[in-house]
C-alpha cells in the first residue's frame, strides 16, 4: 500500500508537468519551512528528553492549479512533513500526501468547490494572524479542528464588507468517508482583513460515529493598521461521547509589532480551560494531556524578500494543578525554534 501511495504521488507530479501551462492562468507553487529546535525544559521523565535538538522539515508544500474555463479552476496540493512526535524515535522517511484537490466555480463573488478544500473553521483567522509558518491558529494547534475536508463548500462576499463560507464535507479530514455522520461548518465575516477591523463568528457540527458528535462555536475579532495587528478569539468546544459530555474553552490572543519594513515582533497567549485528551498528539510540541495548560509565544520574523523569512520563537508552556489530587503537576515546557520559511 506504500509503495503504491508513493507511486501515485510520483505520476501526479509528473502529471502536473504535461498539462498545458498559461502564463495567466497557470500556475506551480509552493512553500517550505525548516526549523533547528531546541527543548529547552519537558514535563516528560521517561524518555529523557529534556535538551534534546536537531533539524526537521516541518512543513513542505507543492502545488499546481489553473484555468479550465473562466470561470473554473483547479487545484491540487502536495504536503511532506517529518515526524512531528518528540517521543517517537522511529525513522520513518518523509512521504507525500494530498493536502488539496478540488474544482473552483466562480459566478461574480461566489464560489462553489468540490473536493479536498480548506474550512471555514479558521482560515480566515490564519489569513489575519499571518504567522503559520511560526504556529497554527488556536483550534489547529490544540486538534479540537483540521484544516482540510472532503466535501461541497460555497463562500462568497455581500457587498464589500460581509464575508460568508459554509462547508458541507466528510468530517474526516484527509481520510475516507467510514461512517453515516457529517460535518457542517459555516462562518460569517464582516470587515477587510487587510486592514481595519474584522470580525468573525463560526459554528462547526459534526457527528464522528458511535454516539459522537462534537461542535465548536468561535468568535474573532482582529485590528489592523500601520504599526501592525492584534486579535482575540474565544472558542466553546463541546463533544458528546456515548453518556459522557466534555466541555473546553480556548482563549487566544496575539499583537504583531512592525518595527520596520522587515522586522516584526509577535506575541501569543492561549489558555485551555482543561486537560487536553489530544495533547500528545500535537507536533512539534511537548503537552502534557493530564491537566489545563497556557500557551505563551514569542517570536520575530525578519524578511529577508517578500519570499523568504527567518523566524526565531519559543513556545513556553504551563500547567494548572490537575483535577485528580493524586496526580503531581507537569512540570513546564519549553522550546525554541529557529524558523527559515521561504516560498516560490
Amino acid at each position: 500500500m506504500k509503495k503504491f501511495s508513493l507511486l501515485l504521488s510520483f505520476v501526479a507530479l509528473l502529471a502536473l508537468f504535461v498539462l498545458p501551462v498559461k502564463a495567466d492562468d497557470s500556475k506551480i507553487f509552493g512553500d517550505v519551512i525548516m526549523d533547528f529546535y531546541y527543548l529547552g525544559s519537558s514535563h516528560v521523565a521517561d524518555p529523557d528528553i529534556e535538551g534534546d535538538y536537531g533539524f526537521w522539515l516541518r512543513r513542505a508544500y507543492f502545488g499546481y492549479e489553473t484555468k479550465l474555463t473562466e470561470k473554473v479552476k483547479i487545484r491540487l496540493r502536495f504536503e511532506m512533513a517529518s515526524n512531528g512526535d518528540l517521543l517517537d524515535d522511529s525513522k520513518d522517511k518523509i512521504e507525500p500526501y494530498v493536502k488539496d484537490a478540488y474544482l473552483q466555480y466562480s459566478a461574480g463573488k461566489t464560489k462553489l468547490v468540490f473536493g479536498i478544500q480548506s474550512t471555514p473553521a479558521f482560515s480566515n483567522q490564519e489569513k489575519v494572524w499571518g504567522y503559520r509558518p511560526m504556529e497554527k491558529t488556536p483550534l489547529d494547534l490544540h486538534k479540537f479542528a483540521g484544516s482540510r475536508d472532503f466535501g461541497f463548500g460555497a463562500k462568497g462576499k455581500a457587498g464589500d464588507m460581509f464575508h460568508w463560507w459554509v462547508l458541507f464535507a466528510n468530517g474526516e479530514g484527509y481520510k475516507a468517508e467510514v461512517y453515516k455522520g457529517k460535518k457542517f461548518c459555516g462562518s460569517l465575516g464582516f470587515g477587510d482583513m487587510k486592514k481595519g477591523f474584522y470580525g468573525e463568528i463560526m459554528g462547526l457540527w459534526v457527528e464522528e460515529g458511535d454516539d459522537k458528535t462534537k461542535d465548536i462555536y468561535q468568535g474573532f475579532l482582529a485590528y489592523q493598521a500601520s504599526f501592525g495587528r492584534f486579535g482575540v478569539s474565544a472558542s466553546v468546544i463541546n463533544k458528546e461521547s456515548g453518556d459522557d459530555d466534555y466541555d473546553w474553552t480556548l482563549l487566544s490572543g496575539f499583537f504583531v509589532l512592525n518595527a520596520t519594513d522587515k522586522l516584526d515582533f509577535i506575541l501569543r497567549y492561549d489558555n485551555l480551560s482543561d486537560p487536553n485528551p489530544k495533547a500528545e498528539d500535537i507536533s512539534y510540541l511537548v503537552v502534557s494531556p493530564d491537566a489545563a495548560y497556557s500557551m505563551y509565544l514569542l517570536g520575530a520574523s525578519y524578511s529577508f524578500s517578500k519570499k523568504i523569512k527567518f523566524m526565531p520563537s519559543i513556545n513556553y508552556i504551563t500547567y494548572d494543578d490537575p483535577e485528580c489530587s493524586d496526580m503531581e503537576k507537569p512540570d513546564d515546557d519549553m522550546m525554541a525554534k529557529l524558523t527559515l520559511y521561504y516560498k516560490f
